[in-house]
């Protein structure tokens, strides 16, 4: 009678067992897909506290935490995630059009200030000709 080798279980746990920042990962992004962005920025806060600085997976998190911050209309915050995940990953051409629109949200958001302002006209003329009340 043959006695069977085992075969090596490493390889099969590591297929199943995805890391502790994968997980991290896809919770932050299911998070975001249920509506609680800012469950989705402390997760993202946690997960740079061990992420290398300039990978693509930390370029991931700062698009993913660039998203909660812009769902939460804390469009500057959004747009400086947006501005360091672009400085890792400068030709994704995703995180440049968050950029923007993040950028022209706090555009939006800087003039209905100035907008009330009474001794700031700038604001008023520019929401004007901008269409946005």
């Amino acid at each position: 009678m043959t006695k069977k080798s085992k075969q090596p279980t490493h390889k099969k746990s590591l297929a199943t067992n995805p890391s502790r920042t994968d997980r991290l990962f896809d919770l932050i992004g299911h998070q975001i897909f249920q509506g609680d962005y800012a469950g989705a920025i402390v997760n993202s806060e946690r997960l740079f506290s061990y992420l290398p600085q300039r990978t693509p997976q930390r370029a991931g998190v700062l698009a993913q935490m660039g998203v909660a911050h812009a769902m939460l209309q804390n469009y500057p915050q959004s747009y400086e995630a947006f501005t360091e995940a672009l400085e890792i990953t400068p030709n994704n051409a995703e995180l440049w059009l968050w950029h923007t629109l993040g950028a022209s949200d706090h555009l939006i958001q800087a003039l209905r200030i100035t907008h009330k302002e009474p001794e700031c006209r700038v604001g008023s003329i520019l929401l004007d000709a901008l269409w946005v009340g």
